[in-house]
């Protein structure tokens, strides 16, 4: 078997507020080549009979989610949520605390439906939540968010944990049992109808409900950022399942149990290196699909190309000493900087006392 090694060095970038900083993860060309390698092509045991016509989107997606490969490539490269986001998700918490038998922050216990490899998960951690269910449906998104549990302090690992189980049939929780439930960046996966049935059986009355999430990669360079838009609406457009359309609208139109509703909306801006972007890219549910359809495809080694053809065209990313000592000879050319912002968004409910 092949051992799939990658060092991974924290760092500050950029502050979205005056309190707010965001890790970036870094990795340099050389240690990204052989993860690069892993993004591009077949599936682990794929073969020919196992390829998935693009009408069934959502089976792709299961394999998606669940194959080992992506749940990795999806801890690695995907953002991190602010702390800003946080800060208005307590403040919120907070203000309306007294309809939960007045419950402080430290005694409410929260369920993450959809916790994929847990970054929502440790980022809710950070409130000071009593106790921190994360489920998901995929045993491989688990696994990831276990291992790195284990890399957790001994405080976290007692106030957090992680389970498979199926969000829109039943979680192994009592009825009552939630003071808050969250799904982050997951929502529009779910059949709404049975989620909710369920959100409304776990929920304590006055419990919280949050859906909150992150919308589309903006690169801040015009040739970089046309390149990315271009893959993803129209290289990848088909094969994005029709439930994208709620992130691209950052969940404008999406219900919800329970009225009124708030809504929180946020910036997160950071640095990213050209090799973490192809990392992020590699992670959209739309190139699992791509690649069930097209094995041993070039998709992504093409746009990285074009990536660089357009740094090397950009007098703004060319400025920086840094970025020209990358591009000299091509050797370094991963670790070019690029400035990316997401979109942040939450939805917040409470239930009725009654």
């Amino acid at each position: 078997s092949t051992v799939l090694v990658v060092v991974v060095v924290h760092g500050s970038f950029s502050e979205v507020s005056t309190t707010t900083t965001v890790q970036v993860l870094q990795l340099t060309s050389a240690r990204f080549n052989y993860m690069y390698g892993r993004c591009v092509g077949r599936h682990p045991n794929q073969n020919s009979s196992q390829l998935l016509p693009v009408s069934h989107r959502r089976s792709s997606m299961a394999i998606c989610f669940t194959d080992a490969v992506v749940a990795q490539r999806y801890a690695l490269f995907r953002p991190n949520y602010p702390d800003s986001l946080l800060g208005g998700i307590l403040s919120y918490v907070t203000r309306m605390r007294t309809n939960v038998e007045q419950k402080a922050i430290e005694n409410l216990d929260v369920v993450d439906v959809g916790c994929g490899a847990g970054q929502s998960t440790f980022f809710l951690a950070k409130a000071g939540f009593r106790k921190i269910h994360g489920i998901d449906t995929s045993r491989a998104q688990i696994n990831e968010a276990t291992k790195a549990l284990a890399r957790r302090s001994s405080s976290v690992q007692r106030q957090v944990d992680f389970q498979v189980a199926d969000a829109d049939n039943g979680w192994p929780l009592a009825a009552g049992s939630a003071d808050v439930v969250t799904v982050a960046q997951a929502l529009h996966w779910l059949d709404h109808s049975k989620f909710y049935a369920h959100v409304d059986r776990g929920l304590r009355p006055g419990g919280y409900f949050l859906a909150f999430g992150y919308g589309n990669c903006q690169i801040l360079d015009d040739g970089v950022s046309k390149l990315l838009t271009e893959f993803y609406s129209e290289k990848m457009g088909e094969y994005w399942a029709p439930e994208r359309e709620h992130i691209d609208t950052l969940y404008s139109n999406m219900p919800m149990p329970y009225s009124p509703m708030e809504r929180l909306s946020l910036e997160l801006q950071y640095k990213v290196t050209l090799s973490n972007l192809i990392g992020y890219v590699s992670s959209w549910s739309a190139y699992a699909t791509y690649c069930e359809q097209h094995p041993g495809n070039t998709a992504l080694e093409d746009l990285r190309l074009q990536f660089i053809q357009a740094i090397k065209s950009s007098p703004s990313l060319m400025s920086s000493q840094a970025n020209r000592e990358c591009t000299d000879g091509n050797a370094n050319i991963g670790d070019v900087e690029l400035e990316i912002k997401f979109p942040i968004f939450a939805l917040m409910s409470q239930k009725p006392n009654s």
